[in-house]
């Protein structure tokens, strides 16, 4: 009886070769996978648990007196479109000018979902990712903006300290490193118990009150985009005006200021 032939020491090393080569290509596929795969997400914010937010923009609307038709339409683009440019888990929080301290605040905080139209089909589902986009970040913020831009007008105008509330209830905005911005729509005539420029108030006064240090505070390394609402006051300078906001943000530390007309045209 013949025996077995063994395989030749050229053969066994192309199997052993073959083997390594697909142990090594799995490898190389879970270590890609794990590598991209999506971060845990916080259901109640929709930021990732562990890394937080990669950007923040927050949202202060002065609507303390009605908008036209045109600059209606107008600022409802410029929303849609800041949400729309801004990167992946960027926190956005939205809030307005109220009378009322106990009205004050974000009334919107969530951090922007990845899109069904950027989900990867190799890990992820693209449908079940734009329901999540859609049902839990799109449509309450659209319902909330909505719902702002429908207030009624009011007699006082609070711009700083709406500020200073919605930039205090948006948890950890204003000592995080990633890029943040403010993006304000007002006609920046502020009228409070702490300053009016209705009653001639100016930068100048301002800081001999004691309101300068409670309201002035650090703003560091933020970006101001004011999207100023055209307004006309036979009791309002609005050199003072201009003078005073420039003056504010610098003392606040804003990194850039910049400022455009939303306009009837």
């Amino acid at each position: 009886m013949r025996r077995p032939r063994r395989r030749s020491g050229a053969g066994q090393a192309g199997w052993w070769a073959l083997i390594a080569a697909t142990v090594a290509a799995l490898a190389a596929g879970l270590v890609f996978v794990l590598e991209n795969r999506p971060p845990s997400i916080d259901e109640a914010t929709l930021c990732p648990e562990e890394a937080g937010p990669a950007a923040g923009v927050v949202i202060l609307l002065d609507l303390t007196d009605p908008l036209g038709r045109t600059q209606h339409e107008r600022l409802t683009g410029i929303l849609a479109r800041t949400v729309k440019e801004a990167q992946t888990d960027t926190l956005f929080a939205v809030g307005a000018v109220e009378a009322g301290p106990g009205e004050r605040g974000a009334k919107f905080g969530l951090c922007k979902p990845l899109e069904g139209r950027k989900a990867n089909e190799l890990y992820q589902n693209p449908a079940l990712v734009r329901k999540r986009y859609e049902e839990k970040f799109k449509k309450p913020l659209d319902a909330m903006l909505d719902e702002m831009l429908a207030a009624r007008p009011a007699d006082r105008s609070p711009i700083m300290e709406s500020l200073q509330a919605l930039l205090a209830s948006t948890p950890g905005f204003l000592d995080a490193k990633y890029p943040r911005r403010i993006l304000i729509v007002s006609d920046l005539f502020e009228n409070s118990a702490a300053f009016s420029f209705f009653r001639g108030g100016t930068w100048q006064t301002f800081v001999r009150s004691p309101d300068f240090r409670r309201l002035a505070k650090n703003m560091n390394g933020i970006d101001i985009e004011i999207h100023r609402l055209p307004r006309s006051s036979a009791k309002v300078d609005n050199a003072d005006v201009e003078d005073f906001w420039v003056n504010y943000f610098d003392q606040a530390g804003v990194r850039k200021l910049s400022t455009r007309w939303l306009g009837d045209l």
